[in-house]
């Protein structure tokens, strides 16, 4: 995903500055069918428009750091210009960062030299890659934590992702995307002008998306923990929920929302939709609420859901 991150960081930082020397293009592609990743599995590119692919040479390194976690508060992760962040399970219970680089230039050798000019800043609580302002580069963290972790998280115009961990999160974008799958614990997410996207059923979430679309699918048939709370103002909003609901889902929206369903589920709601549209799924006590202002609204169940790689194609 071909995005700029804004930085504001003090343990795990991640800062990437590249300026439009040659005006060329991005691509970039992660996987949304894995959990864990490596930085083959990051594909990254630079092109020309005007000239095609191959009169532009992307050269990729990868560099592995230790990052010691602070000895209070949450570790703090941003991501500047033309960067990604993506959190994963530790394998053997420590904070690694790898981070994946490239650089887009006429030459192999130019390529080279940019990269030889991108430096790692990892003391004091922070992490951050600092690089030459009038060349073509892009950075992707890919951040291996174990259970338990407090992290937090910025970008601006580029993905926050997490996966499969445990912890408190905090995570905000501006012009960028929010994943948060198969993540327990407390996550509060907050996003403008991006969309935010969940799958799991558990945890204590807060997620909130101004001017951008909210996707909760549950995996489960039953919420475990204090609930879900997901709130779009300006945006559409997605529910996918399976079959034999035991947790109550409630579904909330303005008057004049469109709706769209296509679920098998026990379904309950309010006679009076003047002021609003309100349904309820499921059994027992509502734990999971989704709601939209002026946006439309859509119930599914799981089948049919797409996975494979998100791709993005922009000019940077």
């Amino acid at each position: 995903m071909t995005q700029r991150f804004a930085a504001l960081a003090l343990v795990a930082v991640l800062t990437a500055s590249s300026a439009r020397a040659d005006d060329l293009s991005f691509t970039t592609n992660t996987p949304d069918d894995k959990d864990v990743i490596t930085c083959s599995d990051v594909e990254m590119t630079y092109w020309k428009t005007s000239r095609g692919h191959d009169d532009i040479r992307t050269v990729r390194r990868d560099q592995t750091v230790s990052v010691r976690a602070p000895g209070s508060g949450p570790l703090r992760v941003a991501a500047s210009e033309n960067g990604g962040v993506w959190v994963q399970p530790s394998s053997d219970g420590s904070i690694s960062a790898v981070i994946c680089e490239a650089a887009g230039a006429e030459s192999e050798r130019e390529a080279n030299a940019i990269l030889d000019q991108l430096r790692i800043v990892n003391e004091g609580g922070e992490l951050r890659v600092k690089g030459p302002s009038d060349h073509d580069w892009y950075t992707y963290i890919i951040l291996s934590v174990p259970r338990g972790t407090s992290l937090d998280m910025s970008a601006t115009n580029g993905p926050l992702e997490l996966r499969v961990v445990q912890g408190t999160f905090h995570l905000e974008t501006t012009n960028g995307p929010i994943g948060v799958s198969r993540v327990s614990g407390t996550v509060v997410a907050r996003a403008t002008n991006g969309p935010i996207k969940f799958r799991g059923h558990e945890g204590d979430m807060d997620l909130r998306a101004e001017n951008g679309p909210v996707k909760v699918s549950l995996d489960a048939t039953a919420w475990s923990g204090k609930g879900l709370d997901a709130y779009t103002s300006n945006g559409p909003i997605t529910v996918v929920v399976p079959e034999g609901l035991q947790t109550g889902v409630k579904v909330e929206s303005s008057s004049n929302s469109p709706w769209s369903w296509k679920a098998q589920a026990n379904m309950s709601h309010d006679e009076d939709w003047e002021d609003g549209r309100s349904v309820q799924l499921g059994k027992g006590p509502v734990l999971v609420r989704v709601s939209t202002v002026n946006g439309p609204v859509s119930i599914k169940s799981p089948g049919g859901e797409g996975s494979g790689k998100s791709k993005n194609k922009s000019r940077i």
